[in-house]
């Protein structure tokens, strides 16, 4: 436990001081307070377009963290040939794996956090926007993806170099994005073919808009929470576990 809990302090690191990162954290700040002109210059609801764009902002903001920090955790090294250095010393390959994904863990949560902050700061001091605690929970149930596609995006690390490893990454991470649409596709043919198809597709691709859940609405309950957790835990050990074995197969050479 200790060998992982070092390889992920490595890992957090070297994320924080990534360029991606802090260009990222960057542009959900911008975005979060464009929200708030844009809506004191809508006519409507006063309040909710800025709900949506910041909501809309961290969620981009933390899935392009996900996917693009995570190919580099253990693709970069590779290419880098500093992995050889750590593997040299009593590590297993499976804990270098889910090290690198606590370490990417506790960048998401930095992120997600700082996110929220702009968010809080903005709604009290705006004179149309209010913050609602709907709004704190559905960021909340978005780190709980973020969680899932820094999964995703670890696994192909584990498997290929950066350059492919963000093209499966991103395509995976699509498929998640339109997994009810899969769904609601199916329910409205009348061919089983895609009824199979989005039967496979539910047990074989993370449905990550288990997650949206709107700042509009009313709270959800704890057993849904709770359930978004379990799922999140579920799919990210997972995928950890396939990028592990797989990765234990691989030649560094």
């Amino acid at each position: 436990m200790t060998r992982v809990w070092v390889i992920a302090q490595g890992a957090f690191r070297e994320a924080v001081r990534s360029k991606v990162f802090v260009n990222l954290l960057v542009l959900v700040g911008l975005m979060v307070l464009g929200g708030v002109i844009i809506d004191a210059g809508s006519i409507g609801d006063a309040g909710r377009l800025y709900h949506d764009i910041a909501h809309a902002a961290i969620s981009i903001s933390g899935s392009m963290v996900a996917l693009f920090v995570g190919i580099q955790l253990v693709a970069a090294d590779i290419e880098r040939k500093t992995l050889h250095l750590l593997l040299a010393r009593p590590v297993t390959r499976l804990e270098l794996v889910v090290g690198k994904f606590l370490g990417l863990a506790g960048v998401l949560a930095v992120n997600t956090a700082i996110a929220a902050l702009i968010y809080c700061l903005v709604a009290l001091g705006g004179t149309t926007t209010a913050l609602t605690l709907a709004g704190l929970v559905s960021i909340l149930f978005l780190y709980f993806q973020f969680l899932v596609v820094g999964a995703i995006s670890t696994m192909f690390s584990t498997l290929s170099g950066t350059t492919t490893a963000a093209v499966y990454s991103i395509a995976l991470f699509t498929l998640g994005r339109l997994g009810g649409e899969l769904t609601r596709m199916a329910e409205r043919s009348s061919r089983d073919v895609f009824h199979q198809v989005a039967a496979l597709a539910r047990v074989a691709i993370p449905d990550l808009t288990r997650f949206d859940i709107s700042p509009h609405v009313a709270l959800p309950a704890v057993g849904t929470l709770g359930l978004a957790m379990l799922y999140a835990l579920v799919w990210s050990l997972a995928l950890l576990l396939l990028g592990a074995f797989a990765f234990s197969f691989r030649d560094l050479k």
